[in-house]
């Protein structure tokens, strides 16, 4: 019985690193993909971002229009 609950245990474990490891994964991607799209406004100057997250760099893309 114990080694049972210890093997779910330890699968818990290991489903929830992998899908962690998906959702870094994914966000690398789009963080890739945003920095495709926007990295020319970038290395012009016309746009900063002081933080990765999507949010703030529409705000400051908004703020800048």
């Amino acid at each position: 019985m114990e080694h049972e609950r210890l093997k779910r245990i330890e699968e818990k474990r290991l489903e929830e690193e992998k899908k962690r490891q998906e959702e870094e994964k994914a966000q690398q991607k789009l963080m890739t993909e945003v920095f495709a799209a926007y990295g020319s406004d970038l290395d012009k100057g016309k746009a900063t971002v002081s933080d990765s997250d999507l949010l703030v760099m529409k705000l400051q893309e908004d703020l800048a229009a």
